[in-house]
């Protein structure tokens, strides 16, 4: 109740009822490579959520990721066992669901990370080093 313009919506992707081109951002962090994680009971997968996600944004709004960095060239590989994702696979693959990449930042990058060890790892849980993408709907 701090924010009065901002609601906390915790929903299964396909109970996300909001009315179409609605939000002007949506915000994931570190749970992107979840869609990529398969467990028994596990039902989120990228092609309904991004589904929706670009349902519900106004053109021109924006999509901000923020996740754990797995080394370059794993692709999706370290979602299940590390939690970690490849930054350019997952530029390439939210780019191919209609979003264009405006901006990015290393400000959350951490050289000591070696990017082999699981984000959960005690020696590098809370310190992981992440990518941070700026994305946006296109306005046509």
């Amino acid at each position: 109740n701090r924010l009065a313009n901002v609601e906390v919506f915790v929903r299964e992707v396909e109970d996300i009822n909001l009315p179409s081109n609605s939000l002007d951002m949506a915000l994931i962090v570190m749970a992107y490579h979840d869609a990529y994680f398969a467990q028994n009971g596990w039902t989120v997968t990228a092609d309904p959520l991004f589904a929706v996600i670009h349902r519900i944004l106004k053109p021109g709004g924006v999509l901000a990721v923020i996740d754990h960095k797995a080394s370059p060239g794993s692709g999706k590989t370290h979602a299940q066992n590390l939690h970690r994702i490849d930054p350019e696979f997952a530029r390439q693959d939210i780019e191919s669901r209609g979003f264009i990449l405006v901006d990015s930042s290393n400000l959350l990058e951490n050289p000591s990370d070696d990017l082999s060890v699981s984000v959960f790892d005690p020696a590098i849980r809370g310190r992981t080093s992440r990518f941070v993408y700026k994305f946006v709907k296109p306005t046509s």
